[in-house]
């Protein structure tokens, strides 16, 4: 083997490497934002508070914006629009009851 063919092997193997890098953090995060999900329906059915509705709609809201910015594809502009929608409404509805409205 020649010096470029070893470099040219080095880089796929750090290439693939780099690939696994990357699906393991997302598959981390994926598993992240189900069990927060989990803990948030829990706790919304526990203590009857409304804030951890809040923070899940948030936290939809903000992974359907990052993929409408992204990938500009209308299903994900709609479902964005959607838990916009969503995420005004779950927060109008917790300041009216906080409120005493």
């Amino acid at each position: 083997m020649d010096k470029n063919e070893i470099l040219e092997k080095s880089r796929q193997e750090n290439q693939k490497q780099d690939e696994h890098e990357k699906d393991v953090h997302i598959k981390a995060f994926r598993i992240a934002v189900i069990v927060a999900a989990i803990l948030c329906m829990i706790f919304i059915f526990i203590e009857d508070n409304n804030s951890y509705l809040i923070i899940l709609d948030s936290m939809c809201m903000a992974m359907w914006g990052y993929r409408a910015l992204k990938l500009k594809g209308k299903s994900d502009i709609i479902s964005f629009i959607i838990w916009i929608i969503i995420f005004i409404l779950s927060f109008v509805l917790y300041i009216i009851n906080k409120c005493g409205l």
